[in-house]
């Protein structure tokens, strides 16, 4: 994309980094997707199989974008099912969304909610597939696959007192739990490893 850029006379700096900022923030701020309690960029379209927006600084002119409110963030709220399921504990089980924190790792700026990077990293690292459980298990990642997937964003959307009774759907139809349950992760580190600062 840098090359394309450049090649019709535009400036172009790429921040794939995030050297150029919390590059999720940026993600919201465009409307690509809303913040989640992983901490990540949760895409109405791809779930949190994104995780983070890459950025690009260009001065080619582009149509502006706004955030998106798809009732993502306040499912967000009740549902819970990535902080139950992290086998560290890093994902917090706050109900409302927060200010930053004292974490050096964290990037403070957004109203969400905050991991504790160091411990997910800690122990992610250590896992010879990484971990993902959290993306693995996200209500979001279903992908429209069958109607009632569709019918259930619409829900969140304009019913979100029906949040808790489709997030417990979710766990009784089974989603997200029989891939968590097969991976080399979930087999060879249970819940109860030992946490490192």
């Amino acid at each position: 994309m840098l090359a394309f850029l450049r090649s019709l006379g535009y400036q172009s700096y790429d921040g794939a980094s995030g050297a150029l900022g919390t590059t999720v923030g940026f993600g919201v701020m465009a409307g690509l997707g809303e913040y989640c309690r992983m901490g990540q960029l949760l895409s109405p379209f791809y779930g949190t199989m994104i995780r983070r927006a890459l950025l690009n600084v260009t001065d080619l002119p582009l149509a502006e974008t706004k955030p998106i409110d798809t009732g993502m963030l306040r499912f967000c709220k009740t549902c819970k099912k990535s902080a139950r399921n992290c086998p560290t504990g890093a994902i917090s089980h706050k109900d409302e969304p927060f200010w930053g924190g004292d974490d050096p790792w964290l990037n403070r700026g957004i109203k969400g909610y905050y991991i504790q990077g160091r411990v997910c990293f800690t122990q992610m690292f250590k896992y010879p597939t990484n971990c993902g459980i959290c993306q693995t298990i996200c209500p979001f990642n279903k992908q429209d696959i069958a109607f009632i997937h569709k019918l259930i964003k619409i829900t969140i959307k304009y019913l979100p007192f029906f949040n808790k009774f489709i997030a417990e759907m979710d766990d009784l139809f089974g989603y997200g739990l029989e891939e968590t349950e097969k991976s080399l992760v979930w087999k060879r580190y249970p819940k109860t490893i030992p946490l490192t600062a």
